[in-house]
């Protein structure tokens, strides 16, 4: 459960700092966003202050990571301190650079917004910007193909 609420919190409300991402997208090479993909790093930009944290996985033989599918439902699977998974699903669609993911939360249904920064065949960078307090904010989730 924790993974899916970073993954779903990169495109809302959250606290912290992140690095930038330069806008690498898939640039003719058949990348695709099917598949697995890792969670390696997140976090924030904030009044231009930028800061990655390296993604904890909490069990030492499994990685969480997303499984994006052709039908557009997405699998978040992440794994407790006993790598027991947990596995959520979602939909999503992609229409150009944006990705919108919708999942059922409190008995309604929620649509997240972000933008793909790289698409590549081994690198997938989410962000999404926010605010919060009047502060301007992006989360970025950077994920690596499995």
């Amino acid at each position: 459960m924790k993974n899916k609420m970073y993954f779903l919190s990169f495109m809302i409300l959250s606290l912290g700092f992140l690095s930038s991402c330069s806008s690498d997208d898939d640039s003719g090479d058949g990348s695709s966003i099917l598949g697995k993909w890792e969670f390696v790093k997140s976090g924030f930009i904030v009044n231009g202050i930028e800061n990655y944290e390296d993604w904890e996985h909490d069990c030492a033989t499994m990685k969480d990571h997303v499984d994006f599918k052709d039908n557009g439902k997405l699998y978040d699977h992440s794994y407790d301190t006993n790598c027991v998974v947990d596995t959520d699903v979602s939909d999503y669609v992609i229409n150009g650079n944006t990705i919108t993911v919708s999942f059922t939360a409190g008995g309604e249904v929620v649509e997240e917004v972000a933008k793909i920064e790289t698409l590549n065949s081994t690198t997938l960078i989410l962000k999404s910007d926010g605010e919060l307090e009047g502060t301007s904010y992006s989360y970025v989730t950077v994920m690596k193909r499995m």
